[in-house]
């Protein structure tokens, strides 16, 4: 039995009600309950952002060079979707130099090409002097007494980029009138620079992560332009006519689901079970209906009450 779009759309609200994993022996979908308070261990892998070395900024005799480790550019890049962390979202992100964590900065390694994984056959030296200078974070590389040859070569024009890379603790979302949100770093660790062949890509974060170390999703703050709040704010009567359509909605795909039960037509599993979910949410609806009809009701008999005994004692 065809649905109406709107009594599909009704349906799609149970979802987030109610999940339908795999029986892995049958293949079929089984219904059961999500608790909305449960979530999975998620992670994120280091991002990593490219920043030119200047040739003349090395010092090839001592083994060391300078360099802006981060700016405060706007990269367009992808980060985990606040309401759904198995999912991202694209945003200009900023990474705030005030918002630099130094907590990982003693010690802090000189890697090639992050290959944190490789241990001290990956490292290069150290990074020392880090420090935040207006909107920039800088920093020095130190080479090891064995890698020093590398300096030479970036003093040559080799390897011209360095890589950083971070994590992040805390974002600020701002939505933006026809643009992807920004997303302001306002707390991030710097967990290691990298000399890199290729500048890695800013856009880039890694999904296939089995057997790689995850750190902790950033926690959201979310801050709308005036602009957008503008276009949000609705009057009274269309809410309530968003409202009328939706519970519509919700009756008429329950009603449709069950006509096709009694009909003996054959309704899938997932269905059935979001159907269960929209009739639990109507079931709320009205009780809550009932129990405010109700408190209407007694403060209607409290106030002819109130009144009848106003009347009574001015009454000679």
């Amino acid at each position: 039995m065809p649905f109406s779009p709107a009594a599909e759309a009704a349906l799609n609200l149970a979802a987030d009600f109610v999940t339908l994993p795999e029986d892995r022996n049958s293949g079929r979908r089984m219904p059961k309950i999500r608790r909305k308070q449960q979530t999975r261990t998620q992670g994120v892998e280091l991002s990593k952002r490219a920043i030119l070395v200047d040739p003349s900024a090395v010092d090839d005799a001592a083994g060391r060079f300078s360099m802006i480790a981060t700016t405060e550019t706007p990269v367009r890049t992808s980060i985990p979707d606040p309401l759904d962390p198995t999912k991202t979202i694209e945003v200009d992100e900023v990474l705030l130099a005030s918002g630099l964590d130094f907590s990982r900065v003693p010690g802090m390694p000189l890697m090639d090409n992050h290959m944190l994984e490789r241990g001290l056959e990956a490292t290069l030296g150290r990074v020392d002097n880090v420090r935040v200078e207006g909107t920039e974070v800088h920093a020095d590389g130190v080479y090891a007494p064995s890698r020093k040859s590398i300096a030479a070569d970036q003093k040559a024009g080799f390897y011209p980029q360095v890589s950083a890379g971070f994590t992040v603790n805390e974002y600020v979302i701002t939505e933006r009138e026809g643009q992807v949100p920004l997303a302001e770093a306002v707390s991030w660790t710097l967990h290691e620079v990298s000399i890199v062949p290729v500048g890695a890509d800013p856009n880039a974060i890694v999904t296939g992560t089995r057997g790689k170390k995850l750190y902790p999703l950033p926690a959201f703050t979310r801050k709308r332009s005036k602009t957008r709040k503008q276009e949000r704010n609705m009057d009274e009567t269309q809410i309530e006519d968003l409202v009328i359509a939706a519970e519509e909605a919700i009756d008429e795909a329950i009603a449709a689901v069950e006509d096709a039960v009694d009909a003996d037509v054959e309704v899938s599993d997932e269905l059935l079970e979001r159907a269960r979910g929209l009739r639990k949410f109507r079931g709320k609806r009205n009780k809550r209906a009932r129990a405010e009809e109700d408190d209407a009701a007694e403060d209607e008999v409290r106030s002819k009450r109130k009144r009848r005994r106003g009347r009574g004692r001015r009454d000679p």
